[in-house]
C-alpha cells in the first residue's frame, strides 16, 4: 500500500465521491495506527538507553508530545509484551490492530494463543476487549477485602443557616 497523501482541504475533500473519500480515510486510519506503534517502539528504545534522564518515560513522552502519562504507559507496557506475540504484532505492523485494541488483547493473549487473539482481535471493539480482559483477571481475596474495608460512608450534617 502506498502512503495516502495527507489533505486537509476540507474543499478538495468534498469533491471526492463517497467511495474515494471512505478509501482514503480507511488508508489514513491504518497509517495513523502504524505510526502510533513504530512510535511507542521508539519510546520503548529511547526508555532502554536511558535517554530520558532522571524523568519516567511517561513523563518524557508527555512532555515531548503532549499526552496524557497514562497513554504513554499503556504503550510501553504493549510493546514490551508484543514482544511475546509475534502474531498479534505482525497484524499490529501492519494496521490491522488499533493501540485501543492492542492494550487489552497484551493483557488476553499468551505465547499460546497468540495467533488466535491475532485473528480474533481484529473483529472486537476495544470495550468489548476491555470487558473481556476484566472477566479473565483473578482478584485475589486479601486484595478484595482491603478493598471493600477502604470503602466508608461519610455524612456530613450542615448547619440549619446553610440550608436556608
Amino acid at each position: 500500500m502506498t502512503m495516502p497523501e495527507l489533505i486537509t482541504d476540507l474543499d478538495v475533500l468534498r469533491t471526492w465521491p463517497n467511495e474515494r473519500l471512505i478509501a482514503h480515510r480507511d488508508a489514513l486510519a491504518v497509517l495513523e495506527r502504524q505510526v502510533r506503534l513504530a512510535r511507542a517502539c521508539a519510546d520503548r528504545v529511547v526508555d532502554e538507553r536511558g535517554i530520558t534522564g532522571d524523568q519516567d518515560l511517561s513523563e518524557w513522552v508527555q512532555a515531548r508530545d503532549r499526552v496524557r502519562p497514562a497513554k504513554a504507559r499503556i504503550e510501553a507496557d504493549v510493546v514490551r509484551r508484543l514482544d511475546e506475540l509475534p502474531a498479534v504484532r505482525a497484524e499490529a505492523e501492519a494496521g490491522r490492530l488499533s493501540m485501543d485494541q492492542l492494550e487489552h488483547i497484551v493483557e488476553l493473549a499468551t505465547p499460546a494463543s497468540d495467533e488466535e487473539w491475532a485473528e480474533r482481535g481484529q473483529r472486537l471493539a476495544p470495550s468489548d476487549l476491555a470487558r473481556l480482559a476484566r472477566k479473565q483477571k483473578v482478584v485475589n481475596p486479601d486484595d478484595e477485602k482491603r478493598r471493600d474495608a477502604a470503602k466508608e460512608l461519610r455524612w456530613w450534617a450542615l448547619p440549619r443557616r446553610a440550608l436556608a
